[in-house]
């Protein structure tokens, strides 16, 4: 029953890059799952390139990836399943096809090595990466991160800006 936003009006062009900073609670992370479709809006319209989204109930849309702070890697499978799982099972790529391409980000996030390891065996900074190239495999028209570098050193940081 609170207010989050009211009359929010965004436009963000391709290419450009908009930081929501506040203090905690004030709803970030609620506008990023009501972004991408997790739950749902009181009222309102998203439009992405054209296509118009109902914002007033869940429906995730494939064309915009979370990296939530927790991470949310599933325990149960390798860096390289985590990775894999949606595209294979919602965009019907082949598994070789979906193991190169995961193989190539994990290349340029720097953690190419830790393909075969589960979660529990990774540093958070590494999960974080993990989170990232999972979001990148599915190939987000636009890219929601909650706290990006929270867990990351500086040269991780840099990496993932990059």
């Amino acid at each position: 029953n609170k207010v989050v936003f009211k009359k929010l009006n965004l436009e963000i062009n391709d290419g450009e890059v908009l930081s929501i900073v506040g203090p905690s609670g004030i709803g970030k992370t609620t506008l990023l799952k009501i972004i991408a479709g997790l739950c749902g809006a009181d009222s309102g319209k998203m439009v992405i390139d054209g296509q118009k989204i109902n914002v007033t109930e869940k429906n995730q849309n494939a064309l915009i990836g979370v990296i939530f702070q927790d991470f949310n890697l599933f325990p149960q499978y390798t860096v390289l399943g985590n990775i894999t799982l949606a595209p294979r099972i919602v965009k019907n790529i082949e598994t070789d096809q979906a193991n190169s391409k995961a193989k190539k980000i994990l290349d340029e996030l720097g953690i190419e090595d830790k393909a075969d390891l589960y979660p529990y065996q990774l540093s958070g900074g590494q999960k974080q990466r993990v989170a990232i190239a999972r979001a990148l495999a599915m190939e987000p028209k636009i890219l929601a991160y909650d706290e990006p570098t929270s867990a990351l050193d500086e040269f991780s940081t840099g990496q993932v800006v990059e």
